[in-house]
């Protein structure tokens, strides 16, 4: 029998080899002067919480007693005037007395939540009037049901278009991880919007606001990160669209949930954020305005798997690069800057090769349950680390993991 002698170099070698085998090379351009749409300041940082009526988005018109307007000043509503009007009036004077003078510059009123037909359209009518005579500055949200398309959008949209152009659309969707990874283009220009032809026009006043999203079919496990991650950044890409957008819903109690999607978990004495909360964390810095933006290349093919959002503050020359890598493969990317700036580099994600896991563990097991397992805690097993890239300036590689989700810092 022969024997081989393996030396030290030669597992050096082979361990490279396979580093080399296992982590693909990427290419991706940054045009850090060619400036894009301005971001919108309210994109992220607005959450929705299921707490008693606030469905119900402020005002919604079929809950109004008898259906009648009889037994209500609409336009002079308390809340209404407690938020914006001076101290000489009933409201305003009240809220002065509470310790708050000033008004707290209420910008925006729902009415409605996934609501249709022609009885909620008349009611929508007459609030809509009667806030647009007395409060004119404030944005009045309606909705296009409980959809993200169908029958109910459509019409929804049909009335909102001849009517209320002024509006911010409420759209709502709960769906799965193809659904998100496949809807890059849904809010680019020129996409059509519902099946009537019609797009997201920009040159007409109406906005969305996507008011609840999730993916509630895999109960915060990370690859709905992954999939809800990649979306996102396509609504920061077209936020001149999309001006706000909110996660549903907020909380969730271990032991009570009615949904399987939370944001954050909890019991009576702690709590576990998902994977879910930090890539909105993660997400809800960075530039202004956006910078063109340029698919990642293999070679000559795109890599439809990786997914990016480039933004830059003007005011400090900061770069923001978002991504997701939805592979469960390392990839070494070459950025190209179209600067001969210097930049301190630096990247925060996570990454997980496993991606059922679930920060929240089983949702039925909390801190006094009878047959909590001993290994119960409240650590979190995927969150946001940092690295340092050090300096860099015109070309520079960096490593994006698999199954990541995170962001690129260029600072000055």
């Amino acid at each position: 029998m022969k024997r081989v002698l393996i030396t030290s170099t030669m597992l050096l070698t082979i361990a490279l080899e396979t580093v080399s085998a296992q982590t693909e090379t990427r290419q991706l351009s940054i045009d850090t002067k060619s400036l894009g749409i301005e971001i919108s300041p309210t994109l992220s940082g607005i959450f929705f919480e299921d707490i008693n009526q606030s469905l119900d988005g402020g005002i919604c018109a079929q809950m109004i007693q008898n259906n009648s307007f009889q037994a209500y000043n609409v336009p002079d509503g308390p809340a209404n005037e407690f938020c914006n009007g001076d101290v000489n009036t009933q409201w305003g004077k009240l809220r002065a007395e509470m310790g708050h003078p000033a008004p707290f510059n209420l910008k925006y009123l729902g009415v409605g939540n996934e609501n249709q037909g022609k009885e909620f359209w008349e009611r929508f009518d007459i609030i809509y009037k009667a806030v647009k005579a007395k409060y004119p500055d404030i944005i009045i949200i309606s909705t296009a049901g409980a959809r993200e398309a169908g029958r109910e959008f459509d019409n929804n949209y049909a009335e909102i278009d001849e009517k209320y152009p002024d509006t911010y659309v409420d759209e709502h969707y709960y769906k799965g991880d193809d659904w998100f990874l496949s809807q890059g283009n849904r809010y680019a220009p020129g996409s059509q919007r519902g099946s009537q032809g019609l797009t997201y026009d920009r040159s007409r006043p109406t906005r969305v606001f996507v008011g609840e999203f999730a993916n509630n079919r895999t109960n915060n496990a990370y690859c709905s990160t992954i999939a809800e991650a990649a979306y996102w950044l396509s609504l920061e890409r077209n936020s001149d669209m999309v001006v706000m957008a909110a996660y549903a819903p907020l909380f969730c109690k271990k032991g009570y949930n009615k949904w399987g999607s939370n944001l954050i978990w909890f019991d009576n004495r702690g709590l576990w954020r998902t994977t879910n909360y930090y890539y909105q964390q993660l997400f809800s810095l960075g530039g202004n305005r956006a910078l063109k933006y340029q698919d990642v290349l293999n070679g000559s093919q795109v890599d439809e798997t990786v997914y990016t959002s480039p933004t830059i503050d003007t005011k400090t020359g900061t770069i923001y690069l978002k991504f997701v890598n939805a592979e469960a493969k390392d990839k070494s990317i070459t950025i190209d800057l179209n600067s001969d700036d210097s930049y301190t580099a630096e990247i925060e994600y996570m990454t997980s090769h496993d991606t059922s896991i679930k920060n929240q563990g089983d949702q039925n097991y909390y801190s006094n349950h009878p047959d909590v397992p001993a290994d119960f805690s409240y650590a979190e097993a995927i969150t946001p680390k940092k690295e340092s890239i050090g300096t860099v300036r015109k070309s520079f590689t960096f490593s994006m993991p698999e199954n990541s989700v995170g962001v690129l810092r260029l600072r000055k």
